[in-house]
């Protein structure tokens, strides 16, 4: 793998200590891992999400790369799955954390959900997981994408929720 990075030399892998064999596995393995980025770019980005206040998450969209990504939520509640898949498209609210609140308080559609049978290799698929694409398409859309941030409204019917927020790089 080294053949393939420009950075790396054979003398950045770490020494073996037998009295410490711990410290230096971890190493080599962060080192592997590194180098596996070169050879198999990860294709799937997870953009952390933090609950801002109740209802509401925030994610940040700074990498120069998600401007062309495919975007996945990943939803899981205690609900039905049939409920989730009914609901999550209607309830949820998908915009930039500027317009998140007019299209919660006036009942406008923000970004478009759909729900995703195939989801693209890449993706790490979750049991008792939904997964829905953001359609990248129209003007609260595009304002996401010049704010570099998403917000996501959920209404507190869905308890324990738990989203994930997926960009697959093109």
């Amino acid at each position: 793998m080294l053949t393939f990075s420009l950075d790396t030399q054979l003398t950045d892998i770490p020494d073996y200590d037998h009295q410490d064999p711990a410290a230096s596995l971890v190493k080599l393995d962060e080192l592997v891992r590194l180098l596996l980025e070169n050879v198999i770019p990860n294709q799937c980005i997870v953009i952390n999400l933090s609950q801002v206040r109740p209802s509401y998450w925030q994610g940040q969209l700074l990498d120069p790369r998600l401007t062309e990504a495919d975007f996945y939520i990943s939803v899981h509640a205690d609900m039905p799955g049939s409920s989730l898949l009914e609901l999550v498209p209607r309830a949820f609210k998908v915009g930039s954390p500027e317009d998140i609140e007019v299209v919660v308080n006036s009942a406008m559609p923000g970004v478009t959900l759909n729900h995703s049978t195939r989801l693209p290799n890449a993706i790490p698929v979750r049991l008792d997981n939904h997964y829905f694409s953001i359609e990248p398409h129209g003007r609260v859309y595009e304002r996401m994408m010049e704010a570099q941030a998403i917000s996501f409204y959920a209404p507190s019917a869905f308890t324990n929720l738990k989203l994930e927020l997926l960009a697959v790089l093109k």
